[in-house]
């Protein structure tokens, strides 16, 4: 059976549009996602942000695909200051693919030169694959391999030292 999908949760809600309101659909004739663009006022995890579109509407944002490790640790002040360093202050373009429990966007955060947010988080071991979320991104697992094997961020603490 196809996932059911709110049309007001994915316009309404998320971006303050107005969209038919009561209808909903299933994935398969569901409305391509939306996307929009604004500027990176804050980064408050490696994952989470807080976007001000044009029209000065702020909400919180999170991104699709991965986890990142929560700031109450080195290794998840490394990853904010990572992201922060790339997206900070700069004008990122969101395709919005759905929300979480706590009410963030969560969506596909692409930035200079189509660069995807999550892509670069995974390759510098700042983030894990959320392969529930995102199964079929090839390119997130391949990253997260190379991040492994390199032992870089969390798998450097995550995984055991080599020759053990």
């Amino acid at each position: 059976m196809a996932t059911r999908i709110s049309l007001f949760t994915t316009c309404a809600a998320v971006l303050g549009t107005s969209c038919l309101l009561g209808l909903s659909a299933t994935a398969a004739d569901a409305p391509a996602p939306q996307v929009i663009t604004g500027i990176i006022v804050e980064v408050t995890t490696g994952d989470n942000f807080l976007l001000r579109t044009s029209d000065n509407r702020e909400f919180p944002i999170g991104i699709w695909g991965v986890d990142s490790p929560e700031i109450n640790n080195q290794t998840g002040q490394r990853a904010r200051k990572f992201s922060a360093r790339l997206i900070q202050g700069e004008q990122i373009k969101l395709t919005i693919l759905g929300r979480d429990s706590e009410g963030r966007t969560l969506g596909r955060v692409i930035f200079k030169e189509n660069r995807d947010l999550a892509l670069e988080l995974l390759k510098e071991g700042y983030a894990v694959w959320m392969t529930g979320a995102a199964p079929n991104e090839a390119a997130y697992e391949k990253a997260q391999m190379d991040a492994q094997e390199a032992r870089k961020g969390i798998w450097k603490e995550w995984l055991p030292k080599k020759g053990l």
